[in-house]
């Protein structure tokens, strides 16, 4: 049983780090973007 606690604590952890990434690339997006913006205007 301990085994699976594992497992879901693994799993739990890799989609808080994919939706982290996700949003550390988001951001990053966002600031070229704004970036962008400030160019052109």
């Amino acid at each position: 049983m301990e085994h699976m606690e594992n497992w879901v604590q693994l799993s739990t952890t890799g989609v808080v780090k994919e939706i982290f990434d996700f949003m550390v690339s988001l951001a990053k997006l966002g600031g070229n973007v704004a970036s962008m913006i400030k160019i052109f205007k």
